[in-house]
């Protein structure tokens, strides 16, 4: 009946009951062991919609609405969907996320800046997608740029391959408040200029 309990144990360690409206495994001392050492052991929120799967020997994997979302495999972890969450730190700082203040960070796990970057020893970084001192040649594939500076107006340093037909490398100091001082290198030819003119 209802609120009587099946005890094991000598002192009733184990108790598995219902009260009338949920049904209870109630451990004292020690852990409580599930295991199959034939195949694994399925936990399913109701009858044949897994909740949690353990594997012997392999996987264990979680579920939503019997769609497999997380397993763990030999090599690590595969997630299947979109991984959500306010803060998440992988690998001791490696990468490290700050969803709240939408800052990312490599190398370090309290990352200062939207994009923060910290190596000892050698840093590598690959932007590509358009070439900002040609914008009109942006639909072709080989351009790209990298811009270093706080972003506002074109203030920064500019780093930018144009493909139009003549390719063009450039260097350039994008500090045009006054109009006076640029320091552009550029291929194919090189050359200094001083304000707009070379």
């Amino acid at each position: 009946g209802d609120n009587d309990k099946i005890k094991i144990g000598t002192g009733g360690d184990l108790e598995i009951y219902h009260d009338g409206s949920n049904s209870y495994i109630a451990n004292s001392t020690g852990n409580i062991y599930l295991a199959d050492t034939n195949g694994a052991v399925h936990i399913q929120a109701k009858l044949n919609e897994e909740s949690i799967v353990c594997a012997a020997d392999g996987a264990v994997t979680l579920y939503h609405d019997n769609s497999a979302k997380l397993a763990t495999a030999s090599g690590g972890v595969t997630v299947t969907g979109t991984l959500t969450a306010d803060d998440l730190e992988i690998d001791s700082g490696t990468l490290s996320v700050d969803a709240t203040n939408n800052r990312v960070g490599i190398g370090t796990s309290a990352p200062a800046h939207p994009l923060n970057v910290v190596n000892s020893s050698e840093l590598q970084a690959e932007f590509s997608g358009y070439s900002h001192a040609s914008a009109a040649n942006n639909a072709r594939a080989g351009s790209g740029s990298i811009r270093l500076g706080s972003g506002v107006g074109t203030t920064g340093l500019l780093l930018d391959y144009t493909d139009q037909g003549q390719t063009v490398g450039l260097i350039k100091n994008e500090y045009v408040g006054s109009g006076d001082s640029e320091l552009r290198l550029q291929s194919p030819f090189l050359s200094f200029y001083t304000g707009t003119s070379a």
